[in-house]
C-alpha cells in the first residue's frame, strides 16, 4: 500500500474504531487505556479554541482528573460525521453524557471534533476540541 488513503471506508472505518476505543475507555474509567490512540503531541482546546493540554501526557492527565473524581454513567453520541482531508481524518458528533460527582448527578450536552493523523499505519488522535451546550445539575 503506498500510504492511507482515508476516503476508502476502511481507513474511515479504522479510524471510527479507535474513537469508539478511546471513547469507552474513559467512560469506563480506564484513561491510560488511552495512551496508544493518542498523538504524543496530541492538543486539546476548550470553547474559544483555546489550548487547555498540549502533548499525550498532560491531555491524558486531564482524563484521569476527570476519572479520578467522577463516574460516568452514561454517554451517547448523535450525529457523529467522519470526513476524510488528504492524510488526516476528522470525526465530529454531538454528544450527551451523564455523570455524577459527591453525589450529584450532571448531564452535559454538546459537540465534539477529533482530528487523527495516520502514522506508521495506524490513526491517531492529534486534536480535540469540546463545545459544551449546557451543564445541568440534577
Amino acid at each position: 500500500m503506498n500510504g492511507p488513503n482515508p476516503s476508502d471506508r476502511n481507513d474511515l472505518g479504522r479510524v471510527a474504531r479507535r474513537l469508539d476505543q478511546l471513547n469507552r475507555a474513559w467512560v469506563e474509567g480506564r484513561p491510560d487505556e488511552m495512551k496508544p490512540i493518542l498523538h504524543e503531541q496530541m492538543v486539546v482546546t476548550g470553547p474559544q479554541f483555546q489550548v487547555l493540554a498540549q502533548g499525550r501526557e498532560h491531555c491524558l492527565q486531564g482524563y484521569r482528573d476527570f476519572c479520578n473524581s467522577a463516574r460516568v454513567l452514561d454517554f451517547e453520541v448523535f450525529d457523529r460525521d467522519v470526513r476524510a482531508f488528504g492524510e488526516a481524518v476528522m470525526v465530529t458528533y454531538r454528544f450527551v453524557v451523564t455523570w455524577s460527582r459527591e453525589d450529584v448527578r450532571h448531564v452535559d450536552r454538546g459537540h465534539e471534533a477529533f482530528l487523527f493523523v495516520h502514522r506508521d499505519d495506524e490513526w491517531f488522535a492529534a486534536w480535540r476540541n469540546v463545545q459544551f451546550l449546557a451543564a445541568d445539575p440534577e
